[in-house]
């Protein structure tokens, strides 16, 4: 007899971590440039908490303009909530917090721990 059946969404967001964090390497490019907070101009990234980011982020993305052509292919799985914590943390992701008083990045830890708990919890 099989075992219960996942739910669809959670093999995705799992495999949406491993692919987001598999490309933290280049977070240390990113870090080596002087960082200059702007607003956030990326649609599905304002009012998450926060409204100030700066580029490049640590995918090498040079504008807001290409983070958002990038980001909004992940909109179908924020409209269904297939979890309660993808879209924060999608836009910190792409879209890192900034500090006004704070120059150097802040550390991704937070947002995977919990991306992953949020991947592995049962629906």
């Amino acid at each position: 007899m099989a075992g219960p059946a996942k739910p669809p969404h959670r093999g995705v967001v799992s495999w949406l971590l491993v692919l987001l964090l598999s490309r933290l390497p280049r977070l240390a490019l990113a870090a080596s440039k002087d960082i200059v907070c702007e607003p956030i101009t990326v649609p599905m990234c304002k009012g998450i908490g926060y409204n100030l980011t700066y580029m490049p982020n640590q995918f090498n993305h040079d504008t807001q303009d290409e983070v958002g052509l990038e980001v909004h292919q992940f909109w179908p799985l924020v409209r269904i909530h297939c979890s309660p914590d993808l879209l924060f943390f999608l836009c910190s992701m792409y879209t890192p917090i900034c500090l006004p008083d704070y120059k150097k990045p802040l550390p991704p830890a937070a947002r995977c721990a919990s991306g992953r708990s949020a991947a592995a919890r049962p629906s």
